[in-house]
């Protein structure tokens, strides 16, 4: 197989720096794509002021995020404008397809991020990309192997978005059960299989232990917090499943732990369940609006004198019952689907190995 400097085949485009005074989210102007953009395909920023017809981005162009992770996405937001830190692929020579490109860079791309040194944030360079080895078969047998990738990419799809639905569909059978997590009974019809209540009749939260303040001992229990699993230590540790909320820094960010658990400080979490399906007390808490009984704008905390009070509606254990029982249904499909999806994953990875090295 030929191989070439990416430059031999394809120029790039660095992005403007447009001047951010001119910046709104008001749509007012053309859509800007900013690095955060290019992955999402959408834009929220506009700038409202003069700009060179060269800089527009349209559907279908591929962009390479410059900085922090080397992302490449086929843009499909509509029209746009390039600005700093992004890069469009511009001119191709007649020999290149621009799919097999884009097949081939995402993994050139993490090589070269890998690679490279960083202090705070990560930065690539259009000279780094020109300087790529670009392996180059003839056009027909690149187009074949874009449309095998592709296809194999269609799977992956498919099978995120099967395991998207399932959540979507535990999430709006919560809803349809069980309303509005914070519904009160202000103003608010009472369901049938519903009790007005206190939160804290129905479960008590805890603070977790300062671990500044203990000695940390290698052991078989996680300590949590509301940014996730730290280290391990074997003693103070509460009995698993249990149902963590962030209660500092990743404020209202909602954990479900099935097995024993040390909390960390910034967590509170749910110390007794009066009887409730944590499953459901789980779900109850994903869906609730924590920001509203934060403690502090300026510095947001969660304190659990602040949510014992509510009054809330609450489902009798028999239909959080039958809620669980179709949580559990889904999740199986949804643990089935992530185990095809990683079989894919390895499939796509090993036809990218093949495809590139004239293998396939």
């Amino acid at each position: 197989m030929n191989i070439v400097k990416l430059s031999d085949v394809a120029s790039f485009l660095s992005g403007f720096a447009f001047k951010s005074k001119c910046f709104n989210t008001n749509g007012r102007g053309m859509p800007l794509v900013r690095i955060r953009d290019v992955v999402r395909g959408k834009s929220d920023t506009y700038f409202d002021g003069d700009y060179d017809d060269r800089y527009v981005v349209n559907d279908g162009d591929y962009l390479i995020g410059m900085d922090g992770q080397f992302n490449l996405a086929r843009w499909n937001g509509g029209r746009a404008l390039l600005n700093q830190r992004v890069c469009k692929i511009e001119d191709l020579s007649p020999e290149t397809d621009r799919d097999y490109l884009a097949r081939f860079l995402p993994k050139a791309l993490k090589d070269i991020e890998d690679a490279t040194p960083f202090v705070t944030v990560k930065h690539l360079s259009v000279k780094q990309l020109r300087d790529i080895d670009f392996p180059l078969p003839p056009l027909a047998e690149q187009k074949r192997i874009a449309g095998i990738l592709d296809a194999a990419d269609a799977l992956r799809a498919k099978r995120r978005e099967s395991i998207d639905q399932l959540d979507r569909l535990i999430q709006s059978t919560f809803l349809e059960m069980f309303g509005d997590p914070k519904e009160a009974i202000s103003g608010s019809s009472v369901r049938k299989g519903f009790k007005i209540c206190k939160l804290g009749d129905q479960i008590t939260l805890q603070r977790g232990i300062d671990i500044t303040k203990s000695v940390a001992i290698p052991g078989s229990v996680p300590v949590i917090s509301s940014g996730g699993v730290s280290f391990y230590h074997n003693e103070h540790y509460a009995k698993g499943p249990g149902v963590l909320l962030g209660r500092k820094g990743s404020v209202g960010k909602v954990h479900i732990v099935y097995d024993d658990y040390w909390p960390h400080d910034t967590t509170l979490f749910v110390k007794t369940f009066n009887d409730n399906d944590p499953v459901f007390v789980y779900y109850f808490f994903l869906n609730f609006p924590i920001s509203d009984y934060e403690a502090s704008a300026a510095n947001p905390s969660l304190n659990r004198n602040n949510l014992h009070p509510l009054r809330v509606l609450w489902p009798t254990k028999q239909l959080q019952g039958d809620f669980r029982m179709i949580q559990m249904t889904a999740m199986k499909q949804i643990d089935l689907a992530n185990i095809q999806l990683s079989e894919l994953d390895t499939l796509f990875a090993s036809l990218q190995s093949q495809a590139f090295s004239g293998a396939l």
